[in-house]
């Protein structure tokens, strides 16, 4: 912070199962280990009860999540039907070209502004820092398919136990430099050249 000379951590503060493409770059450059990986998000109902989401043990994707939304009992039988209806239909959306946002798509589903609020909204603003009404039915789409149904291990949540600052500065600027790599810190750059000899060594 210029003010105050303090170091700001200002970048992605967690990571998803799904965001494959930093989980192998982690691991190629050695820091993987500096993530603890939960399993398990807690949904607190609005009367304080705790409920978990957690994958089926014998269920594959896209199915692995179902019992868990089943045991959301702080939603109504009907709202839970209606959530898994209406993520199977998300799901199959190709694309929504008439710029509704997901408020807009939700309440076209019929879904409950209970529901919107304590399900939908939970995920939603979780993820993409925004409000429903701003955000894009494909940007949910986005969360809800590759964040929740493609895969078993999708939806973990990735939390670093480290400060952002050491972790992707000083911790992999040794790392990189130990693998040949030279760094220009405050320079800008003009092209990225992914060249045969730094693929190798990151392998």
């Amino acid at each position: 912070d210029p003010t105050t000379g303090q170091l700001a951590d200002f970048c992605q503060h967690v990571s998803m199962g799904c965001g494959t493409n930093l989980v192998d770059f982690c691991r190629r450059a050695g820091i993987a280990d500096s993530f603890r990986r939960f399993r398990v998000l807690h949904f607190i109902a609005p009367d304080g009860r705790q409920f978990d989401l957690a994958p089926g043990r014998w269920l594959p994707a896209p199915l692995h999540l179902l019992p868990a939304i089943w045991r959301l009992k702080y939603l109504s039988r009907r709202e839970r039907i209606g959530i898994v209806l209406t993520m199977r239909r998300l799901a199959r959306e190709a694309g929504d070209a008439s710029e509704r946002t997901i408020a807009q798509w939700l309440r076209d589903q019929k879904q409950s502004a209970h529901a919107i609020e304590n399900f939908w909204g939970v995920i939603l603003v979780s993820a993409l820092a925004e409000t429903l009404d701003r955000i894009s039915v494909v940007a949910a789409r986005q969360v809800f398919v590759r964040g929740f149904l493609a895969s078993r291990g999708a939806c973990d949540v990735l939390v670093p136990e480290m400060p952002l600052g050491e972790l992707y500065g000083e911790r992999l600027m040794r790392r990189l430099i130990e693998l040949g790599v030279a760094l220009h810190l405050g320079s800008a750059g003009g092209r990225i050249d992914r060249t045969a000899a730094l693929a190798e060594t990151l392998q």
